[in-house]
């Protein structure tokens, strides 16, 4: 197994040396108003279909095996390998910097998006797109409840919250304003027919 896994690692390497060309979008979409701006990664982002990594990188979903036949170093080079084919190919994936996901987990999440989803070609100046696997719902983490940081961030959250809520129930009220500045004060009153001044 272990010469096959270097074989497809190889392979995915190699495809990373050079980034997939983008097609032209201001040919495609001449219309639209960003490509005026220049702005040909928000017309590939707004407008271009998702094409399939298997056309993409001529790479069949078939070559990955289940995480079960891999071990943790076989799933993380082939990770690796993905992830380095996408990012040069203007796709980054968010992961949280504080959790330590378990590799073959990783490698399902990986290997799930190749096949049911697409990539968006990004022009050389058109930025990046970044995949998110987050659900922000602790009860169906893709890293698993164990490793899932977003109840933390909501209790910090709502904390953090109640704080402010209290802070500011706490503050002096400003009585200060005066009988010139009540609300039914004369040099306010603007008739409907009158032109405001701005």
């Amino acid at each position: 197994m272990q010469t096959y896994i270097n074989q497809l690692v190889e392979d995915l390497n190699e495809k990373a040396q050079t980034k997939i060309e983008a097609p032209n979008y201001k040919v495609l979409f001449p219309d639209h108003p960003a490509i005026d701006y220049d702005l040909d990664g928000v017309v590939a982002y707004l407008c271009s279909t998702p094409l399939s990594f298997s056309s993409t990188f001529d790479t069949q979903d078939e070559v990955f095996p289940p995480a079960e036949k891999l071990t943790n170093e076989q799933a993380q080079q082939l990770c690796d390998a993905i992830l380095n084919l996408w990012q040069v190919n203007n796709l980054q994936v968010y992961l949280p910097d504080d959790v330590n996901i378990p590799v073959k987990n990783l490698y399902n999440q990986l290997i799930t998006y190749w096949k049911e989803d697409g990539i968006k070609l990004m022009p050389n100046n058109g930025g990046n797109i970044t995949l998110d696997f987050c659900t922000y719902y602790a009860e169906s983490c893709p890293w698993g409840s164990e490793n899932c940081t977003c109840e933390d961030n909501f209790r910090k959250m709502s904390e953090e919250m109640e704080e402010f809520k209290k802070e500011q129930e706490n503050k002096p009220k400003d009585n200060s304003r005066k009988d010139n500045e009540r609300e039914d004060n004369p040099k306010y009153d603007i008739n409907d027919d009158e032109d405001l001044p701005f």
